[in-house]
């Protein structure tokens, strides 16, 4: 089994997830830009889907069968589930101003939708429908 793993910030570009960290936290992001950098472990991955059954949507554990509800993946990652419903950079940051922050992470976040939440099987393209969403940060962490 091949696991797709996808490098959201460049080698090198570390330091300016910590510049708009404070953005991300305001829009509900930084849980979700945490899991890209997560390790993944191929063998519980191996072992949960030799577990999945797809006629019932479950994990068939020794204790019985369970489900990830969206609540639980909620919990995780800190995305909100239960409020206002949608429907259908390069070079160095430092020093930049609270704008130009702002804009870095609009585009953070539209790379996180498209390569890790929504992903299509190119793992690079995301509609621009989802970027007026993000136009005001304090508005954008009460979208379901």
């Amino acid at each position: 089994m091949k696991v797709r793993k996808y490098q959201f910030i460049p080698a090198g570009l570390d330091g300016i997830l910590l510049e708009i960290l404070s953005h991300l936290k305001l829009a509900g992001f930084a849980g979700v830009a945490q899991l890209a950098n997560f390790p993944l472990d191929r063998y519980l991955i191996t072992a949960l889907v030799e577990r999945w059954k797809p006629e019932t949507h479950t994990f068939h554990m020794p204790l019985g069968e369970c489900t990830i509800m969206l609540q639980d993946i909620a919990i995780q990652i800190g995305l909100r589930v239960d409020e206002l419903l949608i429907f259908a950079a390069t070079g160095a940051m430092h020093n930049q101003n609270e704008l130009q922050l702002t804009r870095f992470a609009r585009a953070y976040i539209m790379r996180l939708i498209g390569g890790f939440m929504l992903v299509d099987y190119s793992s690079s393209r995301v509609t621009v429908r989802y970027l007026p969403l993000l136009e005001d940060f304090a508005i954008t962490r009460q979208y379901s």
